[in-house]
């Protein structure tokens, strides 16, 4: 009776664990994108009878470069979009670099969060890449921005250096970032080196060096809007992601156009989340194992990646699925399946290997053993039976 209470109650917890994710929506591609987003602003809009092209007027303080987007409250989909009249943007006259590989300078300087620059790692220990700016006036500065593809973690740090009279002078001394915007005291200069360290392989789609002695400009967004819908924007995303939208109109064209504002401040966003690819409750940026749960984030060598997307023997096996992790076995053959590699599995516990008739000759004894009790049952049976 206990052991059919035990299962009732194993089987009822089952169910209604069953049941309970059966009714957990699942979350739609719009909420996955909006949790991206550090910062939102509700929109106020003027009355229209027909759709209508609305621009709203942006606050100066704020840089839109990183991604602006107009969502729709009402039918719940992202709606196209333009920034008009952005703050200019000085790109550098030459982008250099000691990264041994192919390399599109363009990809870090062209606005464009699609494009990317991948830095791989070497075959043995970080990697380090220097990425020079070389600008035909001199620019003052305090701060880079970092934009990051999904699913990468920060470097393990960056260094700043500025030229200042014919001489290299570090602004940040290596230093381990925490978020994609990095402060510096302020400089000025013509040439800026941006030195990055990184164990895990870094993608970057923009680097920008905020130019504070660029001219701004207003900048407004323009959409689309339909009548009886609410909008709100959203802005300031912590990765890039690609937003899906239906076909563009003609946001360019001024005819008919309206003015709205934005409802208040911007605000934070209630929906955010520091992205987590894999679960294990550390925010991709700082992972040293985004790919690979390690709540523990346990680093033994101290190499930036952590222990369990690390691989000691470099046989392209990482540890947390490598049945050998130092000998390198990239077949991983486990002979016994014991979840120890052939090439590690010590003797002790592999003589069933080695001499493989004695598992034979264990299952003939067995059977031997078996049929003997069944016989000897058979005829005390038989006995109390009176049949012998």
């Amino acid at each position: 009776m206990k052991k059919f209470s035990i299962c009732l109650a194993v089987c009822t917890f089952a169910l209604s664990v069953s049941f309970a994710d059966a009714l957990t929506p699942v979350p739609s591609k719009e909420h996955l994108i909006k949790v991206t987003f550090r910062s939102v602003a509700p929109l106020t809009l003027p009355e229209i009878k027909v759709p209508t092209v609305i621009n709203v007027q942006l606050p100066s303080d704020f840089s839109y470069r990183r991604n602006v987007v107009v969502y729709n409250k009402t039918s719940e989909i992202f709606e196209p979009s333009i920034i008009i009249g952005s703050e200019e943007k000085i790109t550098p006259q030459n982008v250099n670099t000691s990264y041994i590989g192919n390399f599109a300078p363009s990809f870090l300087i062209d606005g464009f969060y699609d494009t990317y620059q991948d830095f791989d790692l070497p075959q043995e220990g970080s990697g380090e890449v220097s990425i020079v700016y070389s600008y035909r006036d001199s620019i003052k500065s305090n701060s880079l921005y970092l934009a990051l593809d999904r699913y990468v973690a920060l470097p393990n740090s960056i260094t700043v250096k500025a030229e200042i009279n014919g001489d290299e002078k570090i602004i940040l001394a290596k230093h381990r970032p925490l978020s994609s915007t990095i402060v510096f005291p302020e400089n000025a200069s013509k040439r800026w080196i941006i030195e990055f360290v990184y164990s895990q392989p870094l993608r970057i789609s923009e680097l920008d060096i905020q130019n504070l002695s660029s001219a701004k400009t207003s900048s407004s967004l323009r959409f689309l809007a339909k009548p009886g819908s609410e909008y709100e924007i959203y802005l300031d995303p912590e990765v890039v992601v690609p937003i899906p939208t239906k076909e563009s109109p003609n946001l360019n064209d001024t005819q008919g156009i309206k003015e709205a504002s934005i409802a208040g401040a911007i605000i934070a966003n209630k929906y955010y989340r520091e992205a987590d690819s894999d679960f294990d409750r550390i925010p991709d940026i700082k992972d040293n194992c985004v790919r690979t749960a390690n709540t523990d984030q346990v680093d033994v060598d101290q190499n930036g990646r952590g222990d369990a997307c690390d691989d000691y023997d470099r046989d392209g096996v990482i540890n947390f699925l490598d049945n050998c992790i130092d000998e390198p076995n990239s077949n991983q053959a486990d002979i016994d399946n014991d979840t120890i590699g052939d090439v590690c599995d010590g003797d002790e516990s592999r003589i069933t290997e080695k001499y493989p008739g004695i598992v034979w000759g264990g299952i003939i004894f067995a059977g031997l053993v078996f049929i003997g009790l069944f016989a000897f049952v058979a005829i005390q049976i038989r006995k109390k039976q009176g049949t012998i």
